[in-house]
């Protein structure tokens, strides 16, 4: 309390010395005062932080991992929160989903392989009469994700809210849209 009572002393010292009269004053005192309140919010904003939690409302932490010799990929995704994920779908490059068979418990973790995600964007084109050429020549993909995919956006979605980590090569980078943010 003693910083708090020496900037009282000091802007009584300043109120005393400006006339009240003068505008130019009361303007420098105001700009004055504005600047140091502006810079007290900076400082408890700054420092108030929730001491390197998780950074999302859902609790999710996610890790990208190959292996080299098979190039065989997985997630490891952890539920930092307190509640467990019940109704836990995850969905791959906005294709791929798998659907986890028993709900991962709060403060716990699981492993993914990407070839178990099964491809769900499928949709077949009713023919026209005529019609045939413009349908797309390309078949869909596997019904499974390939081992060598590169992974793009990884979506986790379970009763207690949503989560979309966007991957760069191995590292998660910062969430799109306006989606919660993820935690390093």
């Amino acid at each position: 309390m003693a910083v708090l009572e020496q900037a009282l002393d000091i802007l009584d010292n300043v109120a005393e010395s400006i006339d009240p009269d003068g505008r130019y004053r009361r303007e420098k005192l105001l700009a004055m005062v504005a600047y140091a309140v502006s810079a007290l919010l900076t400082l408890v904003f700054a420092f108030s932080g929730g001491g390197g939690g998780v950074s999302n409302n859902l609790g999710a932490h996610i890790e990208r991992n190959v292996v080299p010799v098979t190039n065989e990929q997985w997630f490891l995704i952890q539920n930092r929160s307190s509640s467990d994920w019940n109704g836990l779908t995850m969905q791959l490059n906005g294709a791929y989903t798998f659907v986890a068979p028993k709900p991962l418990p709060a403060n716990s973790s699981d492993r993914f392989l990407v070839k178990d995600f099964v491809y769900n964007n499928y949709i077949p084109h009713t023919p026209r009469v005529g019609g045939w050429k413009s349908l797309s020549p390309t078949p869909p993909p596997g019904a499974f994700a390939p081992r060598d995919l590169v992974p793009k956006t990884l979506t986790i979605t379970t009763d207690g809210g949503e989560f979309t980590a966007l991957f760069d090569g191995a590292l998660p980078l910062e969430p799109k849209g306006d989606k919660e943010t993820k935690e390093e």
